[in-house]
């Protein structure tokens, strides 16, 4: 199935191409061609790109500050590349604070206190993402938080 159909005007080139070739022309902010050219045969396309709204729309994203997933990449990347685990739990508890925590950010909490070697902390963290995790249907996330759980609490 195509993806994308469109019809071009064929023109004519004073000198010949011998091998074909792709380019992209006309660069401009917003917009493109695309030309195809072979023997004497040109054919352009122009392109188009809706830049001004990407970039209105990540302007008011970086300026409304970070955003809960925000805190947990930057976390996830502490605590997976062994950073600092404090600065990483700080993340952390900006990721899961409010009404709505993920259960996903609530088992890499679990996991940062686990590492720091606060193991009840850890647990609360870890029940509290079983539980989310339980009523979403994910039981990988059910099974990992039991068995940290069980290895926290001895």
């Amino acid at each position: 199935t195509p993806v994308m159909k469109t019809t071009a005007k064929v023109n004519k080139m004073s000198h010949a191409m011998e091998s074909f070739a792709i380019m992209t022309n006309n660069h401009r902010d917003d917009s493109a061609s695309l030309d195809f050219m072979w023997e004497k045969a040109h054919v352009s396309l122009p392109l188009s790109f809706a830049v001004d709204a990407a970039v209105m729309e990540n302007i008011s994203n970086v300026m409304a500050g970070p955003s809960n997933n925000d805190y947990y990449q930057a976390a996830t990347y502490y605590h997976k590349n062994g950073k600092d685990m404090n600065k990483a739990l700080e993340w952390m508890e900006m990721a899961t604070k409010g009404d709505d925590p993920k259960y996903w950010h609530l088992r890499r909490k679990a996991l940062i206190l686990g590492d720091m070697g606060k193991k009840s902390d850890a647990v609360k963290a870890a029940t509290m993402s079983m539980e989310l995790a339980e009523k979403a249907g994910n039981m990988e996330y059910v099974s990992l938080n039991k068995k940290s759980i069980e290895m926290w609490s001895k």
